[in-house]
């Protein structure tokens, strides 16, 4: 555009100053040079004007995006400055309890094993959770049913079991539904439901036993019947 407009400024200039030489002009020819400069002085200014209008209107659409731009990039701004601010308390806060849980940690960590102590550390890098409880002999971390006598070891809770899935720690806790402790003994084996199943076969086998019993004492008096027949007739 300020390209434009000096250019546009030339063009006036010449344009005017071959006016003001007509009045001064003697012969023909200098006539034609005027009328001629001017002629293409006043060509070139509204071939300039008409380019100095396109470029204006260009000018003011970009000044116009440039505004738009600005103003989203400072509501941008804004929202940033805001969520920074937000994110700077939540990290404050995630500080506070961490020096919290550190102090925690420092009270607790000469007591325990170094080895558990090791362990532990390496299973809170794999996982969210180190610690997960058992509900009806499953492990709630890896979700795989665990043996019977390791679920009654991890129930009765005198040492720090590690899952033998997942490797996580496991603590025993009581769920709502928990039939599947009804099939364990003290051992840890399926024994009171072999009970069961056995007692229903001598069950069985007892039914079985009278059922003959009954059969051959039936067999027993058709013969003594018949026998009395006999004798009746002789």
């Amino acid at each position: 555009v300020l390209s434009i407009k000096a250019e546009l400024e030339t063009a006036v200039r010449t344009r005017e100053e071959g006016e003001k030489n007509m009045d001064t002009i003697t012969t023909h020819r200098e006539y034609e040079a005027l009328d001629k400069q001017i002629s293409e002085a006043s060509l070139k200014e509204a071939e300039l004007r008409k380019s100095l209008q396109k470029e204006e209107k260009t000018l003011a659409e970009l000044d116009d995006i440039i505004k738009s731009t600005e103003a989203m990039i400072a509501s941008q701004e804004n929202d940033l400055n805001t969520s920074k601010e937000t994110l700077n308390n939540q990290i404050n806060t995630y500080k506070t309890e961490l020096d919290e849980l550190g102090k925690q940690e420092e009270g607790i960590v000469p007591g325990l094993d170094q080895e558990i102590l090791f362990k532990f550390q390496r299973i809170i890098q794999r996982n969210s959770e180190g610690i997960v409880a058992v509900k009806n002999g499953v492990c709630t971390g890896c979700h795989m049913i665990l043996p019977a006598q390791f679920a009654n070891e991890v129930h009765v809770g005198e040492k720090i079991l590690f899952c033998p899935y997942c490797s996580r720690i496991l603590f025993y806790e009581q769920s709502d539904d928990d039939s599947q402790e009804t099939f364990f003994n003290d051992s840890g084996s399926l024994a009171d439901l072999d009970d069961d199943f056995a007692d229903d076969e001598e069950y069985d086998e007892e039914n079985e036993f009278m059922d003959e019993d009954e059969s051959s004492d039936d067999d027993v008096s058709g013969d003594d019947g018949d026998e009395l027949e006999e004798d009746s007739e002789e």
